[in-house]
């Protein structure tokens, strides 16, 4: 009773695997590459300019050597004023069993630098 159909339908066939990873492969090697010729080249946004093809001339270097000294001055100044009493300001010897360093000898007192100018605008 039932007939078979006149064009029955086809079932679609599956691409094989090898063509379709081969395809994918060849893709993505020529995009890589034509991505890296422009980056190779300086095109690329991103990254800016590439290297500049004549190179710049050096730029000179100046150095300078800056010297610091500092000088310490001690004034040492007499820790009891003479009283004019007649007191013997002789200091008083104490026996001791340790050995008693002196202190170094007095230095001369640095010069004064003199005061800065004074004008009518300052």
């Amino acid at each position: 009773m039932s007939e078979p159909a006149a064009n029955p339908r086809r079932k679609a066939a599956k691409p094989r695997a090898l063509p379709v990873y081969v395809t994918s492969a060849a893709l993505f090697v020529g995009l890589f590459g034509f991505l890296g010729v422009r980056v190779a080249g300086g095109q690329d946004p991103s990254l800016g300019a590439g290297f500049p093809v004549a190179a710049a001339p050096p730029r000179q270097v100046v150095v300078k050597k800056v010297v610091v000294t500092k000088h310490i001055v001690v004034v040492k100044q007499d820790a009891a004023p003479s009283s004019g009493s007649g007191a013997s300001s002789a200091p008083t010897q104490v026996a001791t069993s340790s050995p008693t360093y002196s202190a170094p000898a007095p230095v001369a007192a640095a010069p004064v630098a003199p005061a800065p100018v004074q004008t009518a605008s300052s």
